[in-house]
Formats: structure tokens, sequence, C-alpha cells
């Protein structure tokens, strides 16, 4: 196999394996575990804030994860494509 071939499989199984690992962040930053919120909203203040923010933190890097695997996929795919010419 060419070496262009290899690196677009790899950058292809790569982007397709961070975009899922986005989309699951990003699921779990929108429906949180009701216990826990209820919880930290108990405990008032901080804990809440702090609980906040890490699910908005969690919809960041799930944005962010499935942005850089399109770009990883479109990366592999034109590899893929360069090296069948």
């Amino acid at each position: 196999m060419r070496v262009k071939t290899v690196f677009g499989l790899i950058f292809l199984l790569f982007g397709f394996v961070s975009f899922c690992v986005g989309i699951g962040q990003i699921i779990k930053g929108a429906t949180p575990d009701t216990c826990i919120v209820s919880f930290s909203r108990s405990l008032g203040g901080k804990a809440s804030f702090d609980h906040e923010q890490s699910l908005q933190q969690a919809k960041y890097r799930g944005t962010v994860g499935a942005s850089l695997g399109v770009v990883f996929c479109l990366g592999g795919s034109l590899l893929l494509v360069r090296s069948r010419k």
C-alpha cells in the first residue's frame, strides 16, 4: 500500500472515532443525570455552579471533538482520493 493510502485510512479512522466521542460528549452534556443535578442544587452555591460549569465544558469539548473528527475525515478522504490518481 502506498503511504498516502495508509495515512488516509488512519485519518479516517481517527476522525470517525473523534466524531463519535464528540457526539457522545454533547449528548452527555445535554441530558444530565437528574439525581446529581437536584443534589448539587440542594447544596447550593459553589456545588451548583461547579456542576453547571462541568456540563458546559462537556458540551464545548464535544463540539471541538466533533469538529476535529469532521476535519480529519475530510483530510483522510482527500488523501485517499489523491492516492488513487
